[in-house]
């Protein structure tokens, strides 16, 4: 787990708490800078408790680390999920992944009705790839985007109207080793690190969408491990622009 500090932060949660990790430092960040601290869980527990709001007998912790895998009879990813209200933010944590096949951080506004789910955004993580994606604006939009993903004649008018909406980045990990993803959102933009090292980064108007209030984890496979989990406000840092074009260039 990462280093400790002194300082203990408790997360009110919907009547209930998170009685959370002493923090460590916040992650080397690329766009934003963090502001305040509004979640931490470093999973030093018997039980998930109710905090997370759980697909069943898919989470479970072990040794202080959150293990999560879809159940073979699912027909639906595993999902965990976290009431705390973010906007712009900065989201981090560690995985490491024990067999799962793949790893999503997903924001969600709980009132949305306008896209599946209330799906606002996410960011992927695989062993070979990183996927960033407005789900507000692309792929879960309803009204003529989601509803076209289950018609394999319709395909490629999907992939179209959602195009601008997603990047992926191939970038191979070890799996035998813990890896930490920092995912940092602020205005129309979003960027994902691995490792301190920024690897993905998208413009699109969803993810300015200004409420964020339920959020958390989609796994597929089994296992994925997870810990260390942490989110803060953020605010632009002032030197992006030119950050921005040096890591990026012209890409959108």
């Amino acid at each position: 787990m990462l280093r400790k500090l002194t300082s203990i932060v408790v997360v009110a949660c919907c009547g209930f708490s998170v009685r959370a990790a002493e923090v460590a430092a916040p992650p080397t960040t690329a766009m934003a800078r963090p502001a305040e601290l509004l979640f931490a869980d470093d999973f030093s527990r018997a039980e998930v408790g109710t905090a997370w709001k759980s697909s069943v007998r898919s989470y479970s912790i072990r040794d202080g680390v959150l293990v999560t895998g879809q159940r073979p009879d699912a027909g639906h990813p595993a999902v965990c999920r976290v009431s705390v209200a973010l906007q712009d933010c900065i989201v981090d944590f560690r995985f490491k992944f024990a067999g799962g096949s793949q790893l999503s951080l997903v924001l969600n506004d709980a009132g949305y009705k306008h896209s599946h789910a209330g799906h606002i955004c996410r960011a992927q993580v695989s062993p070979t790839a990183v996927t960033l994606g407005d789900d507000k604006e692309g792929a879960m939009k309803l009204g003529g985007v989601f509803e076209l993903r289950s018609q394999p004649e319709k395909r490629a008018e999907y992939e179209k109207l959602i195009e601008n909406r997603r990047t992926r980045v191939p970038h191979k990990l070890d799996i035998d080793l813990w890896h930490r993803m920092t995912v940092e959102i602020v205005g129309d933009e979003m960027l994902a690190s691995i490792d301190g090292r920024p690897v993905a980064y998208v413009r699109s108007p969803g993810f300015a969408h200004p409420t964020k209030n339920y959020w958390g984890f989609t796994t597929q496979g089994r296992f994925i491990e997870i810990d260390d989990v942490r989110a803060w406000s953020a605010v632009l840092d002032p030197t992006w622009s030119k950050r921005r074009r040096e890591l990026f260039g012209a890409r959108r």
